[in-house]
């Protein structure tokens, strides 16, 4: 399977502004999320197909049963993101025009050149780009912000390529992967102390923070952690642009 990127269009990932945060800043080096196609019951177990054609790579569910291996009625689906792929983080961001005046200044000119070093320059474009996630801005700033699912490549900060990937069940994850989805930052804080006050222990650790951290996000969705549902988890390195062939050093 060829690789995604490479210099050429990239897919994208959503993610929430802290996910973002720490993706640009490098301490946040591990991106789970569910699949979308979970197994029927828990006895289920994921198989790859090899040399199998136009389903080789693919995975399906599958479980032995008077030890004869039996496929979830042959439904086969796919990794989002494979080992190689180069993609993007699609994060929350505004456009403020380049003062104009025909064009309406999203901002006071004052507050516009105080903002213009923190943002990236989209060259000829007659606006700025400006990442929710960067920097504090006062809520009652005039900036409409656009969701994450509107950002596109050439906007894009930070690009990302996936080391490895591992399909598992939520409550296998180790320690170390755990801290390496970057919940010791803002989010791992405010989950920590959340823990501390509802369960009434002082030692919490990063799969304590994962755990609250995965039910904020899925609990509503029926995968909470308590379902043990699968996902898949990559492990990824920040790279400088698509197609470079090392990673960035700060």
């Amino acid at each position: 399977m060829e690789a995604i990127g490479k210099g050429g269009p990239m897919t994208g990932i959503i993610v929430t502004p802290e996910e973002a945060l720490a993706l640009h800043n490098k301490t946040q080096t591990r991106i789970s999320r569910p699949m979308k196609k979970q197994p029927p019951d828990d006895r289920y177990i994921i198989g790859t197909v090899i040399g199998g054609g136009q389903n080789d790579g693919k995975h399906f569910w599958c479980v032995y049963e008077d030890s004869i291996l039996k496929e979830d009625q042959g439904i086969y689906f796919e990794c989002p993101y494979n080992v190689g792929d180069e993609i993007f983080v699609k994060e929350t961001f505004g456009i403020i025009y380049e003062f104009n005046p025909l064009i309406p200044c999203r901002l006071p000119l004052f507050e516009y050149f105080h903002f213009n070093s923190k943002m990236k320059w989209v060259p000829n474009s007659g606006y700025d780009i400006i990442y929710k996630s960067a920097q504090s801005i006062d809520p009652d700033y005039p900036i409409k912000w656009r969701p994450s699912v509107h950002m596109t490549q050439d906007i894009a900060r930070t690009f990302l390529r996936i080391i490895s990937v591992k399909a598992m069940q939520v409550q296998s994850i180790s320690e170390k992967e755990a801290l390496a989805e970057g919940v010791i930052g803002k989010d791992g804080t405010s989950h920590a102390a959340y823990i501390a006050a509802t369960e009434g222990r002082t030692r919490i650790t990063g799969i304590d923070k994962y755990r609250c951290l995965w039910n904020s996000r899925y609990a509503k969705k029926g995968l909470g952690w308590d379902s043990n549902c699968w996902m898949w988890s990559w492990e990824v390195e920040r790279i400088t642009e698509p197609g470079a062939s090392s990673t960035e050093s700060g």
